[in-house]
């Protein structure tokens, strides 16, 4: 469908209705056909580059990474061949891994211990008023933490507040 006349003046457009406009190809058919044929994601996820080199930002199409042919064809033909060749070269295992629990040591049972106890102090306190009193054990609770923290226990427990 010529979509255009040659005339003296120049080029001019073709009138065409509205059902012609609307029967000619989109943008995103024409990408998704031209994606097709050279087997490259249907669907790129834009996501922000920064070159440190340059100091600037682009963006950038990367692959969807689907699974699902009907979703990209391209991208689940790759993860299909990346599964083939891990299932070749025996990356799947052959049972679950087991987690191991380790039980608490003596050292971190009394630690922690020590620190209940203290917490019950600094409430006593706390309903005293005694500020000299909170801010002592507040210390102490303190490097109670630091020496948990470095028996192995993971993670912190809440400080007393006032």
């Amino acid at each position: 469908m010529n979509t255009t006349t040659a005339t003296d003046e120049g080029v001019v457009p073709v009138r065409q209705t509205a059902a012609q406009r609307r029967s000619l190809p989109d943008f995103r058919d024409v990408a998704h056909e031209l994606a097709q044929q050279e087997h490259i994601c249907a669907r790129p996820i834009p996501m922000l580059a920064y070159n440190s080199k340059t100091l600037t930002e682009e963006y950038l199409g990367a692959p969807c990474k689907a699974t699902i042919a009907s979703v990209c064809p391209a991208c689940a033909d790759k993860a299909r061949f990346l599964r083939i060749t891990q299932s070749r070269e025996g990356w799947h295992i052959a049972s679950e891994p087991e987690n191991e629990k380790i039980p608490p040591t003596e050292q971190q049972t009394a630690l922690l211990a020590a620190r209940a106890d203290l917490f019950e102090t600094f409430q006593q306190a706390k309903a005293d008023g005694d500020q000299d009193m909170m801010s002592g054990i507040r210390e102490v609770v303190a490097d109670l933490d630091a020496e948990m923290k470095n028996s192995g226990v993971p993670g912190t427990a809440a400080r007393p507040r006032s």
